[in-house]
């Protein structure tokens, strides 16, 4: 598929299917598709052009995987728009970064939108994110990146959730998360259990 005349995705299937009358490519069996730094897996994908032939959109559907530089996300189903850089993921989405340090920040959740741009991040649904001696949970986040880095930095968690880190576990109705410098803070009817190392069955 072409951007004007510049090639910018190539598509591997077992079998591929075009509407000239659509603009869509059905494409089946062990699905490959390198769209500029984007690498992509899946059973099926359909791919709608506009009348000049110019990508519009991508939609992955079965065991889908994506691929852009370090991170890489896995789930049922993906959608992205071309024109507005915006990627959504469907169903045991599971997303890996790695981060400046090499070290890597694991988030898995129902849903996740991503938007290419501003490199903001949002997940819902059973949000569960681990780093380093962190491991949060909570029913919705978004990620704001570090300026410079570009990285995801700061984790904000909406709805009573909890953040555990070693013995503690802090439960809250918002937490910031913050990866570097390290650091988080909770308000709103905040609860901290503290397990008891002397007796791992009581707290």
């Amino acid at each position: 598929m072409f951007e004007g005349k510049k090639p910018i995705a190539v598509i591997n299937a077992d079998v591929q299917e075009y509407n000239t009358k659509t603009g869509t490519m059905t494409a089946t069996g062990a699905v490959t598709i390198l769209y500029k730094e984007i690498e992509t897996f899946s059973d099926k994908a359909i791919l709608t052009t506009a009348k000049n032939g110019d990508l519009k959109n991508i939609e992955l559907i079965g065991h889908a995987k994506v691929k852009e530089q370090n991170n890489e996300t896995s789930a049922d189903e993906f959608f992205y728009d071309s024109a507005t850089k915006f990627l959504v993921a469907k169903g045991n989405t599971t997303t890996n970064v790695r981060m400046e340090n090499g070290e890597i920040l694991t988030l898995k959740s129902a849903r996740q939108e991503f938007q290419q741009e501003s490199n903001e991040f949002n997940a819902s649904g059973n949000v569960k994110v681990w780093y380093q001696d962190y491991h949060a949970e909570g029913p919705k986040i978004s990620i704001y990146p570090d300026k410079e880095t570009k990285k995801p930095n700061e984790v904000y968690f909406v709805g009573r959730s909890s953040i555990t880190q070693g013995m503690r576990t802090i439960y809250a109705d918002k937490i910031r998360m913050i990866l570097k410098p390290k650091d988080f803070h909770a308000e709103g009817n905040t609860r901290t259990v503290i397990k008891n190392v002397g007796d791992s069955g009581s707290d």
